[in-house]
C-alpha cells in the first residue's frame, strides 16, 4: 500500500497520514489501535473479535481473536499489513501479547 498524502518518507509522517485516512473512512475497530515501533517501523494495531456458533455442536461456541499491524516501511511511503488470528480468542489479551511479542521481534533487512 502506497500512502501517497505523506509528505516525506519519514515513518511517523507516513504513520500520521494512515491514521487521518483510517478515521476518515471510518476504519472499523479504530477503538482498539495501539502504536509501537521497530527499528526504522511505526507500527499501528487494530483487532477485532468474532464469534461462532459450531453447526456440529449446537452448544459450542468459538471466539475468534484478529489482529492486524500495520508497518511503515523504512525510508518509503510503503506500508505493510501482518494479521494474525486465532481461534483462542477466550484469552484475547494473553494472545495480543504474544503477537505483540512477535512484531516486536520483527525487522527490515536490506537486500
Amino acid at each position: 500500500m502506497h500512502m501517497s498524502p505523506a509528505v516525506g518518507t519519514e515513518a511517523e509522517t507516513v504513520m500520521g497520514a494512515l491514521q487521518k485516512s483510517f478515521a476518515q473512512i471510518g476504519m472499523g475497530h479504530l477503538d482498539t489501535a495501539r502504536t509501537s515501533s521497530t527499528a526504522g517501523s511505526e507500527i499501528l494495531r487494530l483487532h477485532h473479535l468474532d464469534g461462532q456458533e459450531l453447526p456440529e455442536q449446537p452448544a459450542a461456541h468459538v471466539r475468534t481473536l484478529t489482529a492486524d499491524y500495520w508497518y511503515t516501511v523504512p525510508d518509503s511511503k510503503q506500508l505493510v499489513v501482518a494479521t494474525f488470528s486465532t481461534p483462542m480468542g477466550d484469552i484475547p489479551n494473553l494472545m495480543l501479547d504474544f503477537f505483540d511479542s512477535l512484531v516486536a521481534a520483527s525487522y527490515w533487512e536490506k537486500s
